[in-house]
């Protein structure tokens, strides 16, 4: 049942991911500190409702909080971004999901760290097709995507969206 609904979960990002191609308060951290770059110090994990609030103002949020067992939500911007969040039951699931979008228990070849620390990482996916930056703040998600062909603008709206959340990555 568990691998069965982290398919499903999986699915639901390819889609949403390749769409882009066609959204709670700040909880602290276990240090308490605040969001803001640094190997020494932690980062918050954002609530929904924190995202849909900032999302929001791209579009329409869709709430895909279902039957999984954890918060999604979508915003796909009229420019063909996609801002996206999941709040997930564990750091190494959430982890899984970005750099094995297929399942097949194999790393993604397309996805690279960029940068890390304590209990974050970013991501950065750069195929043929789709181009997204992935921030996992332990087990949550905050992710922006877009076509390959929109790279740039795409990269512009991650740096601006994460820094709008307080993440000065």
């Amino acid at each position: 049942m568990k691998n069965r609904l982290l398919i499903i979960l999986i699915s639901v990002i390819m889609i949403f991911s390749f769409a882009g191609c066609a959204s709670y308060d700040v909880q602290p951290s276990s240090s308490g500190s605040s969001a803001g770059v640094s190997a020494e110090k932690e980062l918050s994990v954002l609530s929904m409702k924190t995202f849909e609030s900032k999302a929001g103002k791209f579009g329409d949020v869709k709430d895909l909080t279902g039957d999984y067992g954890y918060d999604a939500a979508l915003v796909s911007s009229k420019d063909n971004i996609n801002y996206i969040y999941m709040y997930l039951p564990g750091a190494d699931m959430a982890e899984s999901i970005i750099t094995d979008g297929d399942g097949d228990g194999e790393k993604d070849k397309d996805i690279t760290v960029e940068k890390e620390g304590s209990n974050y990482a970013l991501y950065i996916q750069d195929s043929d097709t789709l181009y997204a930056q992935y921030l996992r703040v332990g087990n949550m998600i905050v992710a922006v995507s877009g076509k390959h062909s929109a790279k740039d603008r795409a990269a512009s709206a991650a740096d601006s969206f994460f820094k709008e959340l307080g993440y000065n990555l």
